[in-house]
């Protein structure tokens, strides 16, 4: 026998789906026992997930000077733009929050 528990959980604009699966000897006596123990499983996992602490963004250098690629970018961005970035100094976590605001042109 094959049993499938499905649930779904919106929270906000996130959506989370988990499918559990069993399969096997199951006795027709058990399906129910094993279906809600699929359905508990499922609900844990989101539960898990709702109330995770964010984990840190990894940095592997994050004082390190701005890369090629990233002064590339970002003069590229600018340019669209119609700006000017003075990227003397820039560290590579800098420019890294730099382009994403440039990209939302949140600027």
């Amino acid at each position: 026998m094959r049993i499938l528990a499905n649930y779904s959980f919106k929270s906000g604009d996130s959506s989370y789906c988990v499918t559990f699966e069993r399969t096997g000897d199951v006795p027709r006596g058990q399906a129910d026992v094993e279906a809600d123990d699929l359905f508990a499983l499922a609900k844990q996992a989101i539960q898990r997930q709702l109330n995770a602490q964010p984990k840190p963004e990894k940095c592997c250098n994050c004082a390190a000077p701005i890369t090629p690629r990233q002064k590339h970018l970002i003069i590229k961005l600018a340019r669209e733009r119609g700006q000017f970035i003075d990227l003397e100094g820039m560290t590579v976590h800098a420019a890294s929050d730099l382009i994403e605001r440039l990209m939302s042109n949140a600027m």
